[in-house]
């Protein structure tokens, strides 16, 4: 799916009167539903944790974007990484839906004179850590692959602001499958330094990439062109792993 580029335009308008709302609603919520909802967000987050990788193998939802997805041998760890972050915000957003059965019993105690004032500040508090988890999610919900332009978007807006911490959840849920962080690396366009390519060209020997095809297939999860020589070589090999001709084609292109 693609997003509509006039959409760009409001993105920044749009974060920012959902940050002035969630801290008007922490504001009137109050600190004690706040607190409510961080611990729940906590307990979330761990049972989401647990649960995303198995759903993830058992029931993929989506593919990785057709730079990684179609890669012989390596391709089920970005799709297996790219379905466990879908599944990680599906189960979070359900549960934290849930939650809202829950707080009733709390409204009460927060009317309580003394308590009232003091409860609202803090509620402001909560209210914008709260907006700024939500805003880390929505990051990795744009930028996972569901949106061809998503990575665009992530960048000319605020949500740039939270990127990092949406790239530092990416890293830890793709430790899962790669312990050595470079999966993560991929699919978030970071740059490599010189020892994360000598990294990445261990761990693609590591998985029984030929050796004439590791510094191709380096090279292009990089993100850096090669020359024909090297695309008609790295064709070949993924004629000879089972890749059709139109998927190597739209490989081919999402390099371009």
């Amino acid at each position: 799916m693609t997003l509509p580029v006039n959409l760009f335009q409001y993105a920044d308008a749009v974060i920012l009167i959902f940050i002035a709302l969630m801290l008007i609603y922490g504001y009137f919520k109050g600190f004690l539903l706040q607190i409510f909802s961080i611990l729940l967000f906590i307990a979330v987050v761990f049972v989401s944790w647990m649960i995303a990788p198995v759903l993830a193998k058992a029931l993929p939802l989506m593919q990785a974007s057709e730079q990684f997805n179609m890669i012989p041998v390596i391709g089920p760890i970005f799709q297996n990484t790219i379905n466990t972050v879908f599944w990680f915000i599906i189960i979070v957003f359900g549960l934290m839906i849930l939650s809202f059965f829950f707080k009733p019993v709390l409204k009460g105690i927060g009317k309580i004179p003394l308590v009232k004032q003091v409860n609202r500040l803090l509620g402001l508090l909560l209210g914008g850590i709260k907006a700024v988890v939500i805003l880390i999610l929505v990051t990795l919900l744009i930028g996972s692959g569901l949106f061809t332009n998503g990575k665009d978007l992530v960048d000319q807006s605020l949500l740039g602001k939270v990127s990092p911490a949406a790239q530092w959840t990416i890293v830890s849920i793709s430790s899962k499958f790669d312990s050595t962080g470079l999966v993560a690396k991929i699919m978030t366009a970071q740059e490599f330094s010189q020892e994360d390519v000598i990294v990445l060209d261990a761990w693609l020997t590591s998985k029984q990439i030929p050796a004439d095809i590791v510094p191709i297939l380096s090279k292009l999860l990089r993100l850096k062109p090669i020359d024909a020589t090297q695309t008609s070589a790295l064709i070949q090999w993924m004629r000879d792993n089972g890749v059709s001709e139109a998927d190597i084609k739209r490989f081919m292109e999402s390099f371009q």
